[in-house]
């Protein structure tokens, strides 16, 4: 892709310091030493918004809208850009600075572009606009529709502060413009780049570019809005420049320049107006006098400006420029060369006549900034270096200083031709070889090494292509290129030495430390030896700052420890290495002995007793002296055999054996007392009479009575004593007695004597006294009720369990079920006093009732046995016939009736 450069050079007589950025409401300031800018959001300077606290504003009253708050508002401290004209501090002079440079009165500065002569402005006069959106059409419409863009970022560098802003032009979009502000810190100028991209598929063709600035430098000192503008360089000229100044035409130190060394750019200064109305064409090739002049001075209130014919751009190319402002007359050269063709070595930029130091026998890229628009040739010390024509050449240093020059030919059909009057140009560089050594080898130090152990070749790697020299001492001495052996048989330290490469670029000797070290001292001994088997044997080892290891005949090894418990089965040998720090090592040797255990075991073992039992033990084995021991105590304990009669269950029983090496071995037995059966054949009792008492201890092996029965249960119907012995199933014996006493009564005559019952009626039979019943009906409840003519018969079980059978014999005749008198006498004789219903059953529902002649009751009772007393309210009635009525319900239920008459007699 094709590139194009183009600086463009704002020159102040300004200073930059305080390094501090600051990004409010779209707006960016930027606060120098000597210097303060304020950026808007189209990339204009002067800011619809407020500077912070600390900025030196001045820019007297302005009512500016800010499209990034959506406010129009009077902007106080608005900021455009402000001066310490004399280097010496804000408060410091007479006057102490200047500025606001173009903010009172009629805000104007900004920049345009124009594609095939379609122009849009970016001017801060655009904000003086309620609504105003900081882009404008070359007719003056505030739109906007085709520019647009805002400040991306802001850095601050160590030497300069950064403000970026990117945009877009045309519909549809064709260029991409980037905008950059460098404010140098200590410095009076500010240089801003910019990057013109085609980011569309269509040739831009005659593309123009404008900078311009209505200048009002000292308006805030004298209240003076003109000042004296000087075209200053006009092209051709020997180098290239383009500059155009305006001064305070009471104060010349209000000085501004706006300038570049680019030979496609026009200067001009405006007859009046803020800015050029011009098509961009005729104010760069100098056809507009009647607005502009192009050389020359006047001193008014109107805009100056740069103009740049940038060509055609092709898709994806890009050209890029910048621009500055500058205070003081003596940065103008140091600012041009800001502009101007320059080295580029690593993204770094070295200007006309630069020293570049190259690394001896290196090969360097080196560019041309701003190369566009030029055939190059190169020379190396004055000598045309064949094939040497592009924007690049690689350098090869020598041991010798050179000079490199490139000479630029403007292109005939370029915006920089010869036909236009431009002039080659010539830009050199110093190049000084440096002798850079290669880096050291890399080596492996230091090596260690034990006495008397096998050493091999010291170790270094050289760099590729490069050889390794070896020395014994670190200066002099005559190199060696095999590596040396180190000797191992006496301890100490030796240090060789290794560089790579040849004089005069050999690198530096890198020692190489050999140590020899003696081998760690050890002293190893067994604490007591000659155990018995399974016990614990110490070992010993006497060290310092050294790691352990113990290794047995046969085992695994245990490590990190100088003293070990150890219980080998037979005797064993033990290896004891250490090792040092410095992996030496030194090692000893250990045997223990080991002697064998008795062997011993109690015969039986674990044994079963029934109480009060003993039993004899034997100790099974080797020969052996014996020592017994039990809970209770044992008759000759040391005898190879033993009576034990335990006292309690699971009683140990333990031996212990010792053989003539002293080793001792124990054995041990529980016996277990099992516990007797319990027969259980009851408390002495008495039985009924004639009865058997049959006896059943319980569930048992065996069983045998005092009589040789061996059966489980026994039946017994004698007054006397009976036992048994039986036999549990753990094999022991128990026993139990009893005694029958005596002889029990058994029930009887608790029936009542024969009875005869009316056909009709029922008998109650009750018993009382006994603890189970049962009669011949199949009740076994003590009272039943009985009809009609049978033999009743009872068995009963009184609470000793003696049976005791009664009967009964039951008849039955025809009765009359009641009668009722005919007459009575109520005269207190005793006799036939009362008159009542004669009724031989149970009844229910019972209802008597006496009327006298005249119907009325003298007599009701619902009382089965209360009668007549033949009075009526106490009164006795007179002698005469009454009428009874008798109703009533019998034990089954039935309802009887019966009426007639009585005869009162007194």
């Amino acid at each position: 892709m094709k590139r194009l450069s183009i600086y463009l050079l704002f020159i102040l007589n300004l200073s930059f310091s305080a390094s501090k950025a600051q990004l409010v409401n779209g707006c960016s300031f930027l606060k120098g030493t000597f210097v303060e800018v304020g950026i808007a959001p189209n990339g204009g300077f002067g800011t619809p918004e407020n500077a912070p606290a600390g900025y030196h504003s001045r820019p007297g009253t302005p009512i500016m809208y800010n499209p990034s708050t959506a406010t129009y508002l009077t902007r106080n401290t608005a900021l455009g850009f402000v001066a310490d004209w004399d280097l010496n501090g804000f408060n410091v002079g007479t006057p102490t600075y200047f500025g606001d440079y173009f903010m009172p009165g009629t805000v104007q500065e900004g920049w345009a572009i124009a594609v095939n002569g379609v122009r849009h402005n970016a001017y801060t006069n655009s904000y003086t606009i309620n609504g105003g959106t900081g882009f404008t059409s070359s007719t003056g419409s505030s739109s906007g529709l085709n520019f647009a863009g805002n400040i991306i970022s802001h850095t601050i560098n160590p030497t300069d502060i950064v403000s970026k802003w990117k945009g877009t032009f045309g519909n549809p979009t064709q260029l991409e413009i980037e905008q950059q502000t460098s404010l140098l810190i200590s410095k009076s100028y500010f240089v801003m780049k910019i990057k013109v991209k085609n980011i569309s598929t269509s040739i831009a063709q005659k593309v123009f570019y404008l900078r311009t600035v209505d200048p009002d430098n000292e308006q805030t000192i004298t209240n003076n809005f003109s000042t004296k503008n000087i075209i200053a360089f006009q092209l051709p000229n020997a180098a290239n420049k383009v500059l155009v100044t305006a001064q305070g035409a009471t104060n010349p130190n209000a000085y501004l320049g706006l300038g570049t060394k680019d030979c496609r750019a026009t200067a001009f200064a405006r007859k009046s107006g803020l800015f050029p109305i011009n098509n961009l064409d005729v104010l760069h090739n100098k056809t507009a006098t009647l607005d502009n002049i192009f050389a020359g001075s006047n001193t008014v209130d109107a805009a100056i400006g740069l103009v740049f014919n940038l060509g055609d751009i092709a898709p994806g190319e890009t050209v890029n420029f910048a621009y500055a402002y500058v205070l003081n007359a003596i940065d103008l050269d140091e600012a041009f060369n800001q502009t101007s063709n320059s080295f580029d070595i690593n993204s770094v930029s070295y200007a006309d006549n630069s020293t570049y130091n190259q690394p001896y026998n290196s090969n360097q890229n080196i560019c041309i900034n701003n190369a566009s628009g030029f055939t190059w040739q190169w020379y190396l010390n004055g000598v045309a270096v064949v094939g040497a024509t592009s924007q690049c050449y690689v350098n090869t240093a020598t041991l010798l200083n050179q000079t490199l020059t490139a000479i630029g030919t403007p292109v005939a059909s370029g915006p920089c031709s010869i036909t236009g009057g431009n002039l080659p140009v010539t830009i050199t560089l110093n190049v000084i070889p440096t002798l850079v050594p290669p880096s050291a080898p890399i080596v492996i130090s230091p090596v260690s090494y034990c006495i008397n152990e096998t050493a091999v070749s010291l170790q270094a790697t050289a760099s590729v292509g490069l050889n390794l020299n070896w020395y014994t001492s670190a200066t002099g001495s005559i190199p060696t290129s095999t590596a040396p052996i180190p000797n191992t048989t006496t301890f100490g330290t030796t240090t060789y030495y290794v560089s790579q490469g040849t004089a005069p670029l050999e690198s530096v000797r890198v020692p190489i430390v050999v140590k020899v070290n003696n081998l760690p001292s050890l002293s190893a001994f067994i604490t007591t030896n000659g155990k018995c088997l399974g016990d614990s044997i110490i070992l010993n080892a006497i060290s310092s700052n050294v790691s352990y290891e113990w290794t047995p005949t046969s085992g695994a090894s245990i490590t990190n420890a100088a003293v070990i418990n150890v219980a080998p089965s037979i005797n064993t040998t033990y290896t004891i290495k250490v090792t040092d720090a410095n992996g030496c090592k030194n090692s000893a040797i250990l045997n223990t002995i080991v002697h064998p255990l008795p062997s011993v075991n109690i015969l039986p073992h674990a044994s079963e007793l029934c109480v009060n039992d003993s039993i004899l033990l034997i100790a099974g084995g080797s020969t052996a002296t014996y020592l017994w021991s039990t809970t209770n105590a044992i008759y000759n304990p040391t005898s190879n055999m033993v009576y034990v009669r335990p006292m309690q269950n699971n009683t140990k029983v333990k031996i212990v054996a010792t053989n003539n090496f002293g080793c001792k071995v124990a054995d041990s037995t529980y016996l277990n007392i099992l516990p007797l059966p319990k027969p259980n054949l009851g408390l002495d009792i008495f039985i009924c009479d004639t009865s058997t008492k049959t006896f059943s201890p319980g569930i048992f092996a065996s069983y045998l009575w005092q009589n040789g029965s061996v059966l489980a249960s026994f039946a017994a119907k004698n007054i006397g004593t009976y036992n048994v012995k039986v036999e549990g199933a753990n094999g022991c014996f128990g026993y139990d007695t009893v005694k029958i006493l005596g002889y029990y009564p058994l029930p009887n005559n608790f029936l009542p004597k024969d009875q005869e019952l009316c056909s009709n009626k029922h008998l109650v039979l009750k018993v009382a006294g006994f603890k189970n019943y049962l009669w011949s009906t199949g009740d076994s409840i003590n009272t039943i009720t009985i009809k009609g003519a049978q033999d009743i018969k009872l068995l009963v079980t009184d609470f000793r369990n003696c049976i005791g059978l009664d009967t009964i014999k039951i008849t039955t005749k025809e009765c009359i079920d009641f009668a009722i008198p005919n007459a009575f006498t109520p005269n207190n004789d005793g006799l036939n006093d009362n008159f009542k219903p004669i009724i031989n059953e149970t009844v229910t529902q019972y209802h008597f009732v006496v009327y006298n002649r005249w119907g009325q009751i003298v007599f009701e009772s619902n009382i089965q046995n209360k009668g007549w007393d033949g009075k009526k309210d106490g009164v006795l009635q007179p002698n005469g016939t009454y009428v009874y009525f008798l109703q009533y319900s019998d034990y089954y239920n039935i309802q009887k009736v019966a009426k007639g008459t009585v005869n009162l007699l007194q």
